[in-house]
């Protein structure tokens, strides 16, 4: 239910998204716990699967080693692209269309183009890379700071974009659709078409 609410909300803010599905397109939500994917492609929905692999998850497995910059952020992306790859590798396809959404996927487009008033936010692989190097060598008390986004946020941002781009490369897709929706927006649709 609350993957199909989520959808709904994203399609009501992309009119192309039925287009996007159809010449294959990865929706991915990614939230502190988990991450939710789920594939399209011209047959339809080819697969739908919720990975424990979130912000905050990630994060806690590998907090012990922070304290050693290089070897956590090393060790974190490893870790973050083996479950990437081994979730997507065996759809056997590649998908033009990557869409993301999510509370650090928000924060993280509005970082990355100082935009704030369009619904859906269009990233490319180059911004994604240039905040992944500013951020790996920056703690998150300097990430808050730099940023001016609450402490809490500035941890989750870089397991977040190591998600991000983990799944950009598992993907073809050259550009990452940003829909500024969520659960509560589904929930609101549905409430306004009953």
């Amino acid at each position: 239910e609350e993957r199909f609410l989520t959808q709904q909300a994203i399609q009501r803010a992309m009119p192309e998204y039925d287009k996007l599905k159809r010449e294959g397109l990865l929706a991915i939500n990614i939230g502190s716990g988990g991450v939710k994917i789920v594939a399209y492609d011209a047959e339809g929905l080819r697969y739908s699967q919720n990975v424990p692999l979130g912000a905050l998850r990630v994060r806690q497995i590998l907090s012990r080693l922070e304290l050693q910059s290089a070897t956590y952020t090393h060790l974190l992306e490893e870790y973050i692209d083996y479950h990437v790859q081994e979730v997507i590798e065996p759809l056997k396809e590649k998908y033009r269309h990557l869409v993301m959404t999510g509370e650090e996927v928000d924060s993280i487009y509005r970082i990355c183009s100082n935009e704030t008033e369009q619904n859906v936010h269009v990233m490319d692989q180059n911004e994604l890379r240039k905040l992944y190097e500013q951020l790996m060598f920056m703690n998150a008390s300097q990430i808050s700071s730099e940023y001016g986004i609450s402490f809490d946020r500035a941890e989750m941002l870089m397991p977040t974009v190591m998600l991000m781009r983990a799944f950009e490369r598992a993907s073809n897709a050259k550009k990452i659709y940003c829909p500024s929706v969520g659960l509560s927006d589904g929930i609101l649709y549905e409430i306004c078409r009953g």
